[in-house]
């Protein structure tokens, strides 16, 4: 199964992309390209004495972020290669490859072309910059997934083997209510309970 989303399960700006392969399921993120990454430095030898221990304690800080490897974080050979494609292409510094939700759709095209998942699960998430207050944030981030929405059916489109053969889902992960938000309220939402939708419109 593949999964690409940004969630907080790891980190507070993770981005996630879950594979579903032949051979299982796989995640792609960006703190598993980091993970590999700090791998690869530690292990071409370039640090030493303290500084060493400071990346080897790094890196066993992001071998434990992940509950469900208790520590141990191999991703295997395909993950290991694709992210040293990354490497390739976009470098080590962090500062050329896409950001937010345009990241997850770069994810994911790289996944279906070199991959060649069975399923893939996409979690846009940078219409969430909406609890911070500013409709703006939303909107924009719709506009972001419209446009990777448009690049992931253009690319099932040009390869033979997805073409005709894909189904899109398009789904919201949740919905969120009137108490949680005293800025922007947001008036849809796929479940609260009796209780709470109760309380909130005594409030208003």
């Amino acid at each position: 199964m593949a999964k690409i989303a940004r969630t907080k399960n790891f980190t507070a700006s993770a981005t996630i992309i879950s594979l579903a392969l032949i051979s299982g399921s796989t995640v792609l993120s960006l703190y598993r390209y980091k993970t590999y990454l700090l791998r690869r430095q530690i292990a071409s030898g370039q640090w030493s004495d303290k500084k060493l221990a400071e990346k080897e304690k790094a890196l066993a800080k992001l071998e434990a972020l992940d509950y469900r490897t208790k520590g141990q974080d191999a991703q295997g050979a395909v993950s290991e290669q694709f992210w040293e494609r990354w490497r390739q292409y976009y470098g080590e510094s962090g500062l050329v490859n896409p950001r937010g939700d345009r990241l997850l759709t770069e994810l994911t095209i790289r996944a279906l072309r070199e991959l060649r998942p069975k399923l893939i699960m996409v979690n846009y998430n940078d219409p969430d910059y909406v609890h911070w207050g500013n409709l703006t944030h939303y909107t924009r981030g719709i506009s972001i997934i419209d446009e990777g929405l448009r690049q992931l059916v253009a690319t099932v489109e040009a390869d033979e083997e997805y073409r005709d053969n894909t189904v899109f889902v398009v789904v919201p992960d949740c919905g969120r209510g009137w108490l949680n938000q005293p800025l922007v309220q947001l008036p849809w939402f796929n479940y609260i309970p009796g209780h709470l939708k109760s309380e909130a419109d005594a409030k208003n």
